[in-house]
């Protein structure tokens, strides 16, 4: 079992032992066979605040307490672009798409940026060391897109100035949304032709299994798009790139906002195509999961998410 936590459950685990303590969560997980998921997004939340305190020994225990649990490291930024290369050369090839693997071996591996790790050659490697060099040579990286919040807010509020017949159509548009993506095609090794892009972008809506990450990124976009009392928030940037990750694990906690949003798109999805994608269960916080898989054991290969 694959367990994904948005950063608020993470810190309250770590530095506050709340609502679960930290020696209980790690025997809830050694308990169930289960590994904690840790992405680039959760991990560069859950040390931000080094670069207002400017005390990097601060958060070298809790860094090395979070790396006791067993682990597992998923590259969240980068499923959209594996998922389409596969889904180009599957289209071109005249089959279907093959499952694509976000994880990877170690945290550093998961950084937003493509090539070989600095730190691949480093063995026993820690995740305090890695944020160390990140820190000490580019501090701002750490800052993640929380910074393009505004520029986020700006885009939404002149979609929601389409004429909602033309926004809605989120099938339409979908071709115009890979085009961006098959702009960085080069960068993941692979290229598409321009001119058959309206032709993948229809076979790929057709069926959510197909690029499934990216497909719900882009539909919860749309979901949160519709809802026009719902102001895109500061967390709104690294909240979508976790819901993207639904697809490749077993469990998921979000905020009870986002949480309904996915779950409507889930819903949806689910009944779009030929066969059900399968996605992870979603959970409001830790506890809700915690006591779930505790007083009643659940098969999380099922696709339901609980209300």
């Amino acid at each position: 079992m694959r367990v994904l936590l948005d950063t608020s459950d993470i810190i309250n685990v770590v530095e506050r032992s709340g609502p679960i303590s930290f020696d209980r969560f790690e025997a809830f997980l050694r308990a169930n066979g289960a590994l904690l998921v840790l992405t680039f997004t959760t991990v560069l939340e859950f040390v931000r605040p080094v670069l207002d305190h400017g005390d990097f020994l601060r958060l070298r225990p809790p860094l090395q307490s979070l790396e006791r649990l067993p682990l597992a490291y998923l590259s969240d930024a980068h499923i959209p672009m594996q998922e389409l290369k596969s889904a180009c050369e599957a289209f071109l090839a005249g089959a279907e798409c093959c499952a694509v693997d976000p994880y990877v071996r170690r945290w550093e591996e998961t950084a937003q940026f493509l090539g070989q790790s600095c730190c691949r050659m480093l063995v026993d490697f820690r995740i305090d060391e890695a944020i160390y060099m990140i820190w000490r040579s580019n501090p701002e990286a750490l800052r993640g897109p929380v910074k393009e919040t505004e520029h986020l807010r700006a885009i939404v509020a002149k979609d929601r100035q389409i004429p909602r017949i033309i926004r809605i159509n989120a099938a339409h548009n979908f071709s115009n949304a890979l085009r961006k993506y098959l702009r960085r095609s080069d960068l993941y090794g692979f290229t598409f032709p321009t001119n058959r892009v309206d032709e993948i972008a229809k076979w790929i809506y057709s069926d959510p299994r197909r690029c499934p990450g990216l497909r719900l990124h882009y539909d919860l976009y749309h979901q949160m798009l519709a809802d026009v009392y719902d102001e895109p928030k500061d967390g709104d940037i690294p909240d979508h790139s976790l819901a993207g990750c639904l697809p490749y694990v077993d469990a998921i906690t979000l905020d009870r906002r986002l949480a309904h949003h996915v779950r409507a798109v889930c819903k949806r999805l689910e009944s779009a195509g030929p066969a059900r994608p399968r996605y992870g269960r979603i959970y409001c916080g830790l506890r809700a999961l915690f006591e779930e898989v505790e007083e009643q054991p659940t098969d999380f290969d099922r696709h339901e998410s609980p209300e």
